[in-house]
């Protein structure tokens, strides 16, 4: 265990959450949670391929008509966009700058992904059991973006920075989704013309984000409730694990404390909610209006 904890993680963690390392080094008990937490707040290898596999399967029909530069470099931007989009708002390095292997390992895959013999790789990813991997480990990625992010600007924002960290947590954590929608909707396909980014309709992409970074910054101590950094980031982790493999195995689940919150922050506020409706948005008021007045006459 001592070879997964390197310095200059420790050094990060006792920066962002001072209790945290008194916990790490005097309680041999939390040594395989330790281990587990590691996995989900370290970036390594196998994460960052299985990470380029899930974009490029994602991107191939978005951009399979393009030019392969431009296919490329879209392709590049929506795997790294979440960490390039931290590193500007904290002027830090972005990860595909940091090491050599991020770029390397990106442009494999994406080759692979399109121009593998016998599409052997697009064959294996759409392999019901390697696709359910697959979404497991994004959804792994996903909450080591959010976790980088939240604690990053712990560290680097001015002291007492909620805001900031609110905003840089989130946009590390979906700053691939939004390239991945912006791109969806500027190169129409068949079968999918009316796709919308996430702005205009957000999915559970977007949505998890928000929660997973509202839940971490406000259970943990820096700001909240003074849960050890490492317990909310397993459990975290766990959930949106957990929630992504119900969802390619179910084909649509959204925990129901979700749901309930949504309907919470709607009645509170009374914001309407969008509904598509013959490729136009309309509020639920418009919906209804036509049915009220069919029953007042």
């Amino acid at each position: 265990f001592a070879h997964l904890l390197d310095r200059e993680e420790i050094i990060s963690i006792s920066l962002a959450y001072p209790n945290s390392l008194d916990a790490r080094m005097s309680d041999v008990s939390l040594v395989p949670m330790l281990a587990v937490d590691h996995l989900v707040r370290t970036p390594h290898l196998l994460l960052h391929v299985m990470h380029s596999l899930y974009a490029c399967y994602s991107m191939r029909p978005v951009l399979r008509n393009t030019h392969w530069v431009y296919n490329l470099v879209m392709t590049v931007l929506v795997t790294v966009g979440g960490g390039t989009l931290r590193a500007f708002l904290l002027h830090t390095t972005p990860p595909i700058l940091a090491t050599n292997h991020v770029a390397l390992v990106i442009v494999i895959v994406w080759y692979l992904m399109n121009y593998c013999p016998s599409d052997a790789v697009f064959k294996l990813y759409n392999w019901r059991p390697f696709k359910i991997v697959g979404v497991a480990y994004e959804a792994l990625n996903k909450t080591n973006s959010i976790f980088r992010g939240v604690d990053e600007s712990i560290i680097h924002l001015p002291r007492g920075s909620l805001v900031g960290t609110l905003i840089v947590g989130t946009i590390g954590g979906m700053g691939g989704s939004l390239v991945a929608g912006y791109l969806r909707k500027a190169n129409k396909f068949k079968g999918h013309e009316n796709a919308v980014s996430e702005f205009s309709k957000p999915t559970w992409s977007s949505k998890s984000t928000l929660w997973t970074v509202i839940a971490y910054v406000f259970l943990t101590e820096t700001y909240g409730l003074g849960l050890a950094a490492d317990l909310a980031r397993v459990v975290l982790a766990l959930c949106l694990v957990s929630v992504a493999i119900m969802q390619e195995v179910y084909g649509s689940f959204i925990p129901r404390v979700v749901m309930v919150m949504e309907d919470v922050f709607y009645a509170v506020t009374q914001i309407p909610r969008k509904q598509q409706h013959d490729g136009e948005e309309q509020t639920q008021h418009d919906v209804e209006s036509p049915k009220l007045r069919k029953k007042q006459k």
